[in-house]
């Protein structure tokens, strides 16, 4: 064997190494992307739980929000606001997630479905005005702003 047939041989050799290097990364590449997406529905799952319990805890607040009753000023109206945007980080997270591919459309959806109720409440309004909303990004804010003109609209 002569030094252009091992060279042949060792370009051959090579070739294949790389198709399978590549097949490879593409086989671990789509199991990663399926774990991150695992791992994205289990935090919605996991931070609606949570979300949930801080609502059990301030029943009384929460239910106000709700129903659009009227908050006293001060202390009453702080805790409202402040669990609103717990709710709006928790939006905002799944709004993230879905926008670069890591949560599942259905997971968006609900919380998308969602979202003209929220920002037809009243505390919307003073909530938009308040510190928490301003450490929102510009385009989820452009979102619920347009939800709720919307909404406004058609009252």
């Amino acid at each position: 064997m002569n030094w252009s047939q091992a060279a042949s041989i060792a370009d051959v050799v090579s070739g294949i190494a790389v198709i399978v290097s590549l097949v490879y990364l593409s086989i671990q590449i789509r199991g990663n992307t399926k774990a991150t997406r695992s791992n994205a529905f289990q935090t919605a799952i996991r931070s609606e739980m949570d979300l949930a319990a801080v609502f059990i805890e301030n029943a009384e607040i929460w239910d106000k929000v709700v129903k659009g009753v009227p908050f006293s000023e001060g202390e009453e109206m702080r805790k409202a606001i402040i669990l609103y945007n717990m709710f709006m980080l928790d939006t905002v997270r799944r709004y993230r997630q879905y926008s670069v591919g890591f949560l599942e459309a259905e997971a968006w959806k609900a919380r998308r479905e969602a979202l003209p109720l929220i920002v037809k409440l009243p505390i919307y309004r003073e909530w938009r005005k308040s510190f928490g909303a301003k450490g929102h990004p510009a385009d989820f804010l452009e979102l619920l702003d347009e939800l709720a003109a919307k909404y406004n609209e058609s009252d």
